[in-house]
């Protein structure tokens, strides 16, 4: 089934409140805090917007170059982004010259890969209360 254009704002604006009433259990790092990043002309805060959750990469080896971790937040206006760092093969990672190297900073998540990332961290309390999920 597919909604309309419609009714799929109606449906993501509920999400994005559900978002802003949940009290997750955890708080946000404090390495991650306190940051603030201009993306495509949209400033995303992690003193503005609701922490969400912990995230990161499927592996806890920090040696991997695919490793990955931050803080979910999701802003008023319903974007999503994650604060926090990685190494060179992971979203964070910044190309410098012929090689990429591990980062840190905001990056901006599209809504689609919210539910994703927060089934691979298992979090299932935040997956519940900020996306609509159907049952199977």
């Amino acid at each position: 089934m597919t909604l309309s254009t419609a009714a799929w704002q109606k449906e993501y604006l509920k999400n994005v409140e559900r978002a802003w009433t949940y009290e997750p259990q955890e708080k946000p790092k404090k390495e991650y805090a306190h940051r603030k990043q201009v993306i495509q002309g949209k400033l995303y805060s992690t003193e503005v917007a609701k922490f969400v959750a912990h995230v990161g990469s499927q592996t806890y080896d920090t040696g991997k170059f695919e490793y990955w971790e931050g803080d979910l937040y999701i802003t008023k206006k319903g974007n999503w982004f994650v604060s926090g760092y990685g190494n060179a093969r992971s979203r964070f990672a910044r190309e410098e010259g012929p090689t990429y190297q591990g980062g840190s900073g905001i990056i901006r998540i599209q809504h689609s890969d919210v539910i994703p990332i927060l089934e691979d961290c298992n979090n299932f309390d935040a997956l519940m209360a900020t996306c609509q999920i159907e049952e199977g």
